[in-house]
């Protein structure tokens, strides 16, 4: 009896010892810089889906997001973050989105589940489409004999237009707050979704005139104080200009401010904050005089505000109004009313800074 447990246990630590190997490898994963190693998590390039026919793959360094999109669906994630909205649904990933040498990768299991099946299908499509070309059997040219062009008579010069070039100006609208930052909140209405508002109308105008604009953020999602200065500086903007809606605990408050960049002991910063109180001071004077409400100023950064302070271009943060108070809340909800507020701001941005070149 003895002799066969013995037996037995040898057989069980042969066959224990003989699977180790293959235990130990099936642990072993791909980095994305290609270093191999036990308990790491799987990468995969979405390269292989940006080669892929039949899908569209598009990368913002900007806004750092990557859209693929194919018929029939479409997936969008963000560098750093560890959420991808798949069609209509928000999925998690095991771990945050990355970049190195250039290429976006993603953990495999994501890939595999959500990225793949769809790759799949649309490079089954792809391949119906040139199969169904080859087919095709193109008719014979016509013998008609072809027909020259009728010479068009020299248009005349075009007088030169008055109106001030505005080709080469870029603003940057920064909606404040968003995503998991609701801003300030009254009467179940968001500061975040009404600068989000303000700021599109804002950069319908501003197009309208000529003026290049940029948005840190275009629909509800967190971005962060660095990210939002570093768009300015990454695209060579004009100037920044953040938009926001107060609130105070008094309701009786109210009223509209513009805050400017803050001196700063560097070379070349006092233009910017020349050319950041000279766009306030417009700013201001325009939506004072629209709002018919208090004037409450122009005021230097006296509150440290992060976008002013670090800031590489002529900088604002305008505060439109106070959700605190009653009158003004009830205005600022009202569309027609933001989309003259929005009349406003651009005409007084794209007037103010055409000065700049």
């Amino acid at each position: 009896m003895v002799r066969s447990v013995e037996i037995w246990v040898r057989a069980q630590l042969f066959v224990g010892i003989g699977l180790l190997p293959f235990l130990i490898l099936g642990c072993a994963t791909v980095s994305p810089g290609g270093n191999r190693g036990q308990f790491e998590l799987e990468w995969v390039s979405l390269n292989r889906a940006a080669n892929t026919p039949g899908v569209a793959y598009r990368f913002d360094p900007v806004t750092q997001e990557v859209l693929l999109s194919g018929t029939g669906w479409e997936i969008e994630l963000l560098l750093g973050s560890d959420r991808a909205r798949v069609g209509s649904s928000m999925v998690g990933l095991e771990a945050p989105v990355r970049i190195e040498g250039g290429e976006v990768y993603v953990p495999s299991t994501f890939y595999w589940i959500q990225v793949d099946p769809r790759i799949d299908r649309a490079r089954s499509e792809a391949r119906k489409i040139s199969e169904k070309a080859h087919a095709y059997k193109p008719t014979p040219p016509s013998k008609k004999p072809y027909e020259s062009m009728a010479v068009r008579p020299r248009s005349r010069p075009s007088i030169k237009s008055t109106v001030p070039d505005r080709s080469g100006l870029l603003v940057v609208l920064d909606p404040g707050h968003g995503g998991k930052d609701p801003g300030c909140s009254y009467g179940g209405y968001q500061e975040k979704n009404l600068a989000l508002d303000l700021a599109q109308r804002t950069r319908r105008y501003l197009e309208e005139r000529g003026v290049k604009v940029v948005l840190t953020r275009d629909r509800d999602r967190f971005i962060s104080l660095a990210r939002r200065t570093a768009i300015a500086r990454e695209v060579n903007a004009t100037v920044l200009v953040s938009v926001h809606v107060n609130a105070v605990d008094n309701p009786s408050v109210s009223g509209v401010e513009t805050f400017y960049k803050s001196q700063r002991l560097r070379s070349g910063d006092r233009q910017r904050v020349m050319r950041s109180l000279s766009l306030a001071r417009s700013v201001q004077s325009s939506l004072a005089r629209f709002v018919s409400s208090r004037d409450r100023g122009v005021k230097v950064n006296q509150r440290n505000l992060y976008v002013l302070r670090n800031a590489t271009v002529p900088s604002i943060l305008v505060e439109v109004g106070f959700l605190s108070n009653a009158q003004e809340r009830a205005r600022l909800v009202d569309s027609g009313y933001r989309d003259e507020l929005a009349r406003t701001l651009s005409n007084a941005i794209s007037q103010e800074v055409v000065e700049y070149r």
